[in-house]
């Protein structure tokens, strides 16, 4: 009987306890549909209701996690009840996800946000100390760094102004989707990646120009045609072999070899000196060579000839004099290499003929020895510095035109054209530069295809800590993706979201200037020509973005978007070893579909209720908090870390040791 008294005591207790819980909510609901104020009810005895009010707003939220009246209650309650990252939580969710909550109680959310930030701002400088990895990247000594790092180093997008200290976001945040043409078709259920043709504009008319500079203005990709690119106007030297040969003289070029089985060509050179993409095993590096374009010439000839089955062509016939770029002999030529390992390999020339040398200010053309193309570098310089050219003229040069739809697209500084030679049928690497890309085409054809930068989740990128940072893991070489890659498996097994792809595809032909904005993806493709022996050639010009790093404006492009996700990855990558990046993100994502999605719900509630360390919820509180008041706004958030930071672009990478959390 005491027993059973006892049992019946404990249960009417609980029964009141939770009764309390509900009173407070729904005194809340009351208020707000008679439109009363809400600060009785925010200031409410809370040490004395709020375990029950927690209890109660917890039950209503697992059965519906979009009742923001409960969410408030929670976060509330949660302050009181001392779990001040759950209290966070919550009020993220109520701010990013659009809820029907009122005005009066989004500011007063805020306005709790921006006292838990103080607190999770001392709780972050007793858990995450700077880290060996933070002191690495800082100091001078004179670790190799890539270029793509020494931007983020000079101006990193995150916590410039140190940590956030209120959670109002600043005017102009946002976040900048695709565009229209673009997002509808990502909703269409489709076996395959969406195909279109890019907009192609007549270089010969002055209405083709008009929409080509205003196309560049808008920082979007274009090939114009008819743009008389160098050896295709008249009176102009024929670019073929045997011209390049005399004009490149004794000149070293750049030379890439690559398997022939894949043709493909990462432009990952290795070495030990890279302090920040060593978190995981490095891929097998691009052998680079140096040799004169005669060289280069004679081996592609022979290799020609060999394997069209001209007899007693030995390997040694193949063989020719090339050198590494510190100009040291090579023990074994490519062809005899090649034949060693039983592994052909195909070669593809990339060679500087202008850039900007390390310290210095200015670009420099390289020696070149044969007179007319030492003027066609030179006549891209002085079209880029000419600003009286007249839209209206159409008879203006090759380099003045170049020069105009630099100036159109607010280009950065030139710092690097290059020559691109071959014989056809090379692939590279799916990937994006940190550089705007004038690129044109002078003799044969290339295929390319252009992916927005917020289509990053289609092509699951690898980490910015990898290797092969800013290139794509799906490979597009590989189509059709419903048969098997050729690693095992089919795209529909490694690579799910690729089928929402849009990809923007040109064949540029002679005579084509290709516009590519820094951070858009682009596969090139040469197509092989139709006479044996001719050769493939392009010729570029890149300007650095560095400039905008430094200042950009808000709301972000689409292309900072893609630069700021890479920021954030940099940025942990101090704190969290980079094995754990897939969960941490798999954590944010599922908090931020919180309200949408009851299973999301359930495993961020686990979380915030402590299935995980108190340090990483203070990191992706600060993070949530950084990125929305500073570039994203809250409803931002979502939809950023959803296209841009995808867990699954991390499963199956090999993984390095570290010694961080």
């Amino acid at each position: 009987r005491d027993a059973h008294q006892k049992r019946h005591n404990t249960h009417v207790a609980t029964v009141e306890w939770r009764r309390r819980g509900y009173d407070a909510i729904y005194v809340l609901r009351n208020l707000k549909q008679k439109d009363r104020p809400l600060i009785p009810v925010a200031q409410r005895s809370w040490p004395e209701d709020a375990a029950a009010c927690l209890h109660a707003a917890s039950t209503l939220l697992r059965k519906n996690p979009s009742d923001w009246e409960a969410m408030f209650v929670r976060a509330r309650a949660a302050i009181a009840c001392g779990f001040p990252h759950r209290a966070f939580a919550d009020y993220a969710r109520l701010l990013c996800n659009g809820l029907e909550a009122d005005a009066e109680t989004l500011t007063f959310a805020m306005g709790d946000m921006g006292r838990l930030l103080q607190e999770q701002r001392r709780t972050f400088s007793q858990f995450m100390p700077p880290t060996s990895a933070e002191k690495d990247v800082d100091s001078d000594s004179g670790a190799v760094m890539r270029p793509c790092i020494a931007k983020i180093k000079a101006g990193s997008l995150l916590f410039r102004d140190g940590m956030p200290s209120s959670a109002l976001p600043r005017d102009g945040t946002g976040y900048t989707g695709p565009d229209s043409n673009t997002t509808d078709s990502r909703a269409l259920p489709s076996a395959r990646p969406v195909s279109r043709c890019l907009s192609r504009v007549d270089g010969s008319t002055v209405a083709g120009r008009e929409e080509a500079l205003a196309t560049a203005a808008a920082h979007k990709p274009f090939v114009m045609s008819h743009a008389h690119t160098f050896g295709s106007g008249r009176g102009e030297p024929a670019w073929h072999g045997q011209f390049l040969a005399q004009q490149l003289g004794n000149l070293r070029c750049h030379v890439l070899s690559a398997p022939a089985a894949t043709r493909r060509f990462t432009y990952y050179w290795g070495g030990d000196g890279d302090t920040v993409h060593n978190r995981y095993e490095a891929p097998s590096p691009v052998s680079s060579h140096a040799c004169t374009f005669g060289e280069y010439m004679s081996y592609v000839q022979a290799a020609n000839r060999r394997a069209s089955g001209t007899p007693g062509l030995s390997s040694m016939a193949l063989s020719c004099s090339l050198s590494d770029p510190a100009g040291n002999s090579l023990s074994r030529s490519i062809a005899d290499s090649s034949v060693a390992s039983n592994a052909p390999q195909v070669v593809y020339l990339q060679t500087a003929l202008a850039r900007t040398e390390p310290g210095a200010s200015n670009i420099s053309i390289q020696p070149i020895p044969g007179a007319a193309l030492r003027a066609i570098v030179a006549s891209l310089a002085t079209g880029l510095k000419t600003a009286t050219v007249s839209r209206n003229d159409l008879a203006v040069s090759n380099a003045e035109l170049v020069g105009m739809v630099a100036r159109a697209a607010e280009v950065g500084r030139w710092t690097r054209s290059a020559l691109f030679v071959s014989q056809g049928g090379e692939t590279s690497q799916v990937h994006y530069d940190h550089y705007d890309n004038i690129y044109l085409q002078i003799c044969g054809f290339k295929r390319i295809l252009l992916l927005h930068p917020l289509h990053a989740s289609s092509l699951y990128p690898y980490p910015a800590h990898h290797p092969l940072d800013q290139r794509a893991r799906v490979q597009l070489d590989d189509l059709p993706h419903e048969h098997e890659l050729r690693g095992g498996g089919t795209f529909a097994e490694h690579f799910p979201r690729f089928t929402e792809a849009v990809m923007h595809e040109v064949l540029l032909g002679p005579g084509d200037l290709l516009f590519i904005p820094h951070h858009w993806w682009h596969h090139v493709e040469t197509v092989k020509p139709t006479v044996a022996g001719d050769f493939v050639i392009s010729l570029n010009l890149w300007f650095d973005f560095a400039p905008k790093l430094l200042s950009p404006h808000r709301p972000l492009s689409a292309s900072f978007m893609l630069e700021l996700s890479r920021h954030l990855e940099f940025y942990l990558g101090m704190h969290i070893d980079t094995k754990y990046f897939g969960a941490f993100f798999a954590m944010c994502i599922d908090e931020l579909q919180a309200p949408n999605e009851p299973h999301a719900a359930a495993r961020a509630d686990a979380a915030n209720a402590g299935s995980l360390p108190r340090s990483l919820l203070v990191l992706r509180n600060l993070v949530f908090a950084e990125l929305a008041t500073s570039w994203l706004g809250w409803r931002g958030l979502r939809p950023f870390f959803c296209d841009l930071l995808n867990p699954l672009r991390f499963d199956g990478l090999q993984h390095k040791s570290s010694s961080l959390l």
